[in-house]
């Protein structure tokens, strides 16, 4: 495919990167004279909805003296998968909301339900897995519950098998809210010594326990099947198999048995890179080794050299069940078959590529304390090269498991970085866009050869091999820029040096229209309001470029999590949102995302009521900052899950009791805390069906909820739409 010369372009204009800025306030300092009432904990993602943003209310409500809460996010989740939520890992929580925000209420519960009804080990796998995976493909119906977890349960089969390695639980879903698994596997050192490595628990996850590789659709595959358009040979459990059990228990060419192979294996490697020797491009080297078959990626690259021959008759499958079984293929299939087989033997790998408009070419990285070249057809002793990179490999990139893409130019050659900051025409920046860059081939027109999305300064970068010409064309919610054709951004790029550029759209971001005014006096010591709230992350989303499943191209999409988001914060005197529903109200504060286009923040916060009391300094005030209590849905129509977050040695049985709006109690729930010795604090949770004590379903309208424990009592109120 040739490519198309340049003829007339624009030319991106220097541009300084914006920086973000997170403002700290002091933490506000109460007398003893005020005493926590209610309180409203929010720990959400707030999608950033064009073009009129989302809000999300906390206001005073004075007839009751309560908080209450409207939202204008109206993805919601489901009560299984709330519940799913809870028994994630704390710090996977987050994304894990926001990919079960993306799809419809059955799809929740069917992958909260995945969640709920696993059993420890299995969990955070399986929940890491559902929070990466597409929105396209976890509302597919090509897409099988079981597939996670067979994934998940042979990684710790498999393990049984492998004495280089073993996986590390720290923690389970019962014990610790924060609980993770990683691998330890064993290496030889440049002293002949055996030393241990831990995988950081972002490699485990991403490159050893994700069910997807590059582009094929994590099912199970009947090897039988030719795979012309990817998914005719997606079977069921019963009728075919996944790669992490067939590719380890299966006996290919008679005798070639990965498990019998792998047995007795001390060690990963040794730390000793190999340089190609140059020669026949497909010539198998004589190793520096012999023939010796002591260290895992050694064995590893001789089996798949064992299974493969390297040609393409007939169908170029993506699945490597598929690619396993036929043996044959090219730098695609041994890419897909490389990562499968290091994944099913606990040895952390990725998947390097080209658009194929550059160099058409695919291989690998493995993760040996840092990312390394592999590619088995090239070296059949299975480990790296150095400084041998090709020329016309022009900025490869990275392709993750759930389609986010990295140029990882700066791990081969010398390099030039391009910081791209996509604005409108008044310099704000835009958020979610889509950047296209492409390069002057030097024998050819220019060629596409990578794809970003912006972050909230509209900022995207690419590491770039140096010496060529760079264009870009950006495509945003709000127009593109160049309005036609592309931009330069720099000629002939030079080794080491950073290029600052922007590209602007010739339309405006939207804006929030408020007048600043200064606070009403309040001379009355009765109520107060503590508002205290963090953005620590935020996901750029973007559409994945490599991936079997079609159709559903908006919900196609990986989310990149970024720390430090932002979003706009106003306390108002009088709402503006509820006036008709709302009466008495003496303050509204309001988080918007209205500067967002694209991009989802989330906000961790807590809104705190205080009521004021004329106790003397030997009066005793109950202090209820040692427990927090909150309820979601809230306004909810059939059930409500309610939350509650303790100190540890408030380890024993607790009860809630719901009252009406007269007062009267009609309903007790127990729950019990999950909190153990090793926990400062624990999160629990206990549903409750709108049902009062006889089972029946009560009217809609306004209902408190109370724990007590010792002297200590806090109520919150919630709110039930229907009969």
């Amino acid at each position: 495919m040739f490519g198309f010369r340049v003829r007339n372009y624009e030319i991106a204009k220097p541009f300084t990167p914006l920086q973000n800025t997170i403002t700290n306030k002091e933490r506000i300092t109460l007398s003893r004279n005020w005493t926590l009432v209610d309180s409203i904990k929010l720990r959400e993602y707030l999608p950033a909805s064009y073009p009129n943003g989302v809000y999300f209310d906390v206001y005073f409500d004075r007839n009751n003296e309560t908080l209450n809460t409207f939202t204008t996010d109206y993805s919601t989740l489901t009560e299984i998968a709330l519940q799913a939520i809870l028994k994630a890992p704390r710090w996977l929580r987050p994304p894990l909301q926001l990919r079960l925000k993306s799809i419809p209420e059955d799809k929740q519960d069917l992958w909260g339900n995945l969640i709920l009804n696993t059993n420890d080990p299995y969990v955070d796998e399986i929940a890491f897995s559902i929070a990466t995976l597409s929105p396209a493909y976890l509302m597919s119906n090509l897409a099988n519950p079981e597939v996670l977890l067979t994934n998940a349960v042979n990684i710790y089969l498999n393990d049984m098998f492998l004495d280089y390695a073993e996986v590390v639980d720290y923690g389970t879903s019962d014990t610790d809210e924060d609980y993770y698994t990683t691998v330890r596997y064993w290496k030889m050192n440049e002293n002949g010594e055996f030393e241990q490595v831990e995988i950081p628990k972002e490699i485990y996850y991403w490159y050893i326990a994700h069910p997807k590789i590059t582009d094929e659709i994590p099912a199970f595959i009947d090897p039988d099947i030719l795979e012309y358009d990817h998914t005719a040979n997606i079977v069921d459990a019963s009728e075919g198999y996944f790669w992490r059990d067939y590719i380890f228990n299966h006996t290919f060419n008679d005798t070639l048995n990965l498990r019998d192979m792998m047995a007795g294996c001390q060690y990963v490697w040794d730390g000793i890179g190999c340089h190609y020797p140059g020669g026949d491009w497909f010539a198998q080297p004589i190793s520096p080794y012999g023939d010796s078959l002591d260290y895992a990626i050694h064995r590893m690259t001789k089996w798949i050299n064992g299974d493969m021959e390297f040609t393409s008759p007939g169908d170029r499958p993506h699945q490597p069940v598929r690619i396993a079984k036929k043996g044959m293929g090219r730098c695609g299939e041994y890419a897909d078959l490389n990562a499968a087989v290091a994944r099913t033997l606990l040895i952390p790998i990725t998947s390097i590529s080209n658009w194929f408009n550059i160099w058409d070419h695919t291989f690998s990285e493995l993760w040996l304390e840092d990312w390394e070249h592999y590619e088995s057809y090239h070296w059949e002793w299975g480990t790296t090269f150095y400084d041998t990179y090709d020329f016309y490999a022009i900025s490869p990139y990275e392709i993750r498991s759930d389609g986010f893409l990295t140029t990882v130019t700066d791990h081969y050659v010398d390099f030039s970085t391009l910081n791209i900051s996509v604005l409108d025409e008044n310099d704000r920046p835009i958020d979610g866009g889509k950047v296209n860059l492409y390069v002057q081939r030097p024998d050819e027109g220019i060629r596409q050869t990578m794809v970003g999305y912006t972050d909230n300064n509209g900022l995207v970068t690419f590491k770039v091999s140096d010496s060529f010409d760079y264009y870009a064309r950006a495509e945003t919610w709000i127009g593109n820029a160049p309005f036609t054709g592309t931009a330069l951004l720099v000629t002939s790029a030079v080794a080491g040096e950073t290029y600052d550029l922007a590209l602007n759209v010739s339309n405006s971001m939207p804006e929030n229209s408020y007048t600043l005014v200064e606070p009403p006096d309040d001379n009355s010591e009765d109520f107060k309001v503590v508002i205290e709230f963090q953005v620590p992350q935020y996901a750029v989303q973007g559409e994945i470029e490599h991936d079997d499943i079609d159709g559903i191209a908006y919900n196609k999409t990986y989310a990149r999590i970024i720390e430090n988001g932002t979003v706009d914060f106003f306390v108002m005197e009088k709402p503006f949102l509820l006036r008709k529903t709302q009466t008495a109200t003496v303050m509204n504060s309001t988080f918007p995302t209205m500067t967002h286009v694209i991009n989802p923040q989330f906000i961790k916060g807590t809104v705190k009521l205080y009521q004021y009391s004329a106790a003397t300094e030997n009066d005793e005030i109950p202090n209820n900052n040692d427990f927090q209590l909150s309820n979601f849905p809230n306004p909810f129509v059939n059930s409500t899950t309610i939350s509650f977050e303790l100190s540890a040695e408030q380890n024993e049985q607790k009860t809630i009791s719901i009252y009406n709006i007269k007062g009267q109690k009609i309903r007790t729930l127990e729950c019990i805390n999950r909190a153990d010795a090793k926990a400062t604090k624990s999160l629990s949770h206990i549903i409750w069906d709108g049902k009062d004590e006889f089972g029946k379903s009560v009217e809609s309208g306004i209902y408190f909820y109370q724990m007590k424990f010792g002297d200590t009592i806090i109520r919150k109120k919630m709110i039930k739409f229907g009969g």
